[in-house]
């Protein structure tokens, strides 16, 4: 669901689970969700853009997403089609390539078709460090976000540093 991505674009969580025919599951086998994969919006939310940072077992995609795998001979790294396919410019060739008015969508041979520039192995490192980076400062936002909300909660009452109550 696009509501598993989180705001920097990470799929860690599955909130939604349905249970589904064994015959189904059978069918969709090859469709799994694993560690690694770029999943995309392809209908309704165009281009919401999730990076699966962890093994999630048994998961199959919503109707509306597509599976970026890597494949061991592609030319890009996975962090830097992430960031990329994340990116304005990214976003912009995505929406550019959408149709529908009422509920956009991208077909998966739009999707194939899409041109992405590769870059250099050196600009590759850059966007593992720019990657790395954004997911300290994301941790950071998260820490304080839970702090804000202890606080908030606890109202009136004063909280210290290790969350004990005064």
């Amino acid at each position: 669901m696009v509501s598993d991505i989180n705001s920097i674009g990470k799929i860690e969580n599955l909130h939604k689970k349905t249970s589904v025919q064994s015959d189904f599951y059978e069918k969709c086998k090859s469709t799994l969700i694993k560690e690694g994969d770029i999943l995309i919006s392809i209908k309704g939310t165009l281009g919401k853009i999730g990076l699966v940072t962890k093994e999630i077992s048994n998961a199959i995609p919503g109707p509306s997403f597509c599976i970026l795998r890597k494949r061991d001979s592609a030319l890009i790294d996975t962090d830097t089609l992430y960031q990329y396919l994340r990116s304005s410019i990214g976003q912009r060739l995505i929406t550019q390539s959408g149709q529908g008015a009422t509920i956009p969508f991208i077909s998966i041979k739009q999707l194939k078709e899409l041109k992405i520039p590769v870059p250099e192995k050196e600009e590759q490192r850059k966007a593992k460090k720019i990657e790395k980076r954004s997911n300290e400062l994301f941790n950071s936002i998260d820490e304080m976000q839970k702090e804000l909300n202890q606080l908030l909660e606890k109202g009136w009452l004063q909280v210290d540093s290790k969350g004990d109550n005064k």
